[in-house]
């Protein structure tokens, strides 16, 4: 849902969150992340691919990232 008056590129940057992590940490997110990848079944297919997706951006390198 959209704030009324504002365009898409405003509510994207009103939600958009930027993290800075060392090597170190990023490697304990993926980490974690995969671990909270494996507690889950079938019947969480939503879920699923959204963290799927979360991890594609986390593992992506640098210059892929924009």
């Amino acid at each position: 849902m959209r704030a009324e008056g504002s365009t898409p590129s405003e509510e994207y940057a009103r939600v958009m969150k930027t993290l800075d992590f060392d090597e170190d940490e990023l490697k304990l997110l993926v980490a974690a992340v995969r671990s909270y990848l494996d507690d889950f079944g079938h019947e969480e297919a939503d879920l699923l691919r959204r963290v799927k997706h979360l991890l594609v951006k986390l593992q992506a390198q640098p210059s892929d990232r924009a």
